[in-house]
């Protein structure tokens, strides 16, 4: 398995950048409290991660004054595996924290508490350079001030200049914390960039088909395209357009499913995705696609995909 690192190598424009993103419409900040409370609950994942680690700990301790020193063989193995695995289980979970904070802006937290860290630079994901730069000065302040110093750091944000409720990780990881529950989440709301033909723009007059999304993008279809994470073709395979969709919950393939049109009739395609595509028909009967078959969809079919939806609409072009 391989695992693609966003770098972030673009220059953060200050406070210009800063304002113009402010400006932006729907941008709602994240409550200091969702905060707070999102920060609690990416720490208790970290406790519960320690806890065996601690027992481990304490179990050595306590059989340590009846073992000579330097008879490592007399060690108790329970003690020993329980500190292995709360290491591997922290530095994985370190590890899985970081690459959605950078590549989504998510974490535990805010993914529970509906936050989403955004890079002012970009409107997008913060980068993962950004976010490790970030983490490395959260643990610093832990290591010349414990407790103390990641209170300060996340209590910055209530003495933000702007006023804008930026703590100082926000200011180095060139990221702002919008709350995606009351207003737009900038992933998201970008999540339909399409590649190749039948872009969301107006097009010509005429009949066409077109997949109306649950953030309220719309697409107009292609002769043929891929749905998913990061749609690609297969090798010698030639489609017309490319869909890539943010899906929070991670349960959409990276090229997930494939459609087209024929005769004037769309047809989709589940591509062998790990979670299946589900289809809600006009009438309300729902029933998941069978993998590799090319099905035949009417106008109004409602087709999920992971934590993705969208409707089919066919539009006569007059109006």
């Amino acid at each position: 398995m391989s695992v693609t690192l966003d770098v972030d190598d673009e220059a953060i424009s200050g406070l210009a950048a800063d304002a113009e993103f402010a400006e932006r419409p729907g941008l709602v900040p994240a409550p200091g409290t969702r905060r707070a409370a999102a920060f609690a609950l990416d720490a208790a994942g970290w406790v519960v991660l320690s806890v065996p680690g601690i027992i481990g700990a304490m179990q050595l301790v306590g059989s340590s004054t009846s073992i000579l020193v330097g008879d490592v063989a007399a060690l108790p193995p329970g003690p020993i595996i329980l500190l292995a695995v709360s290491h591997g289980l922290l530095v994985v979970f370190a590890l899985v924290q970081l690459v959605l904070h950078g590549r989504r802006g998510l974490t535990l937290g805010k993914s529970a508490l509906e936050l989403r860290s955004v890079s002012v630079a970009r409107v997008g994901a913060p980068g993962f350079r950004r976010v490790v730069l970030r983490a490395l000065t959260l643990w610093a302040s832990q290591l010349v001030l414990p407790v103390t110093g990641p209170a300060i750091m996340f209590a910055s944000s209530s003495w933000d200049p702007q006023q804008r409720g930026r703590s100082w990780l926000d200011r180095i990881g060139g990221c702002y914390v919008v709350d995606v529950r009351r207003g737009l989440d900038p992933l998201a709301a970008a999540s339909v960039a399409v590649q190749g033909g039948g872009a969301a723009a107006p097009s010509p007059a005429g009949p066409r088909w077109e997949l109306v999304f649950d953030d309220g993008s719309r697409i107009i279809a292609a002769a043929s395209g891929l749905l998913g994470r990061g749609p690609t073709p297969a090798p010698g395979e030639h489609v017309e357009q490319l869909v890539p969709l943010v899906d929070r919950s991670m349960r959409m393939s990276k090229t997930h499913a494939t459609y087209g049109i024929d005769s004037g009739a769309f047809w989709l395609t589940d591509r062998g995705s790990k979670n299946g595509v589900t289809i809600t028909l006009p009438d309300g009967a729902t029933r998941t696609l069978a993998p590799r078959v090319p099905t035949p969809l009417r106008a109004g079919t409602r087709v999920r995909l992971g934590d993705r939806s969208f409707t089919l609409k066919w539009d006569t072009g007059m109006g």
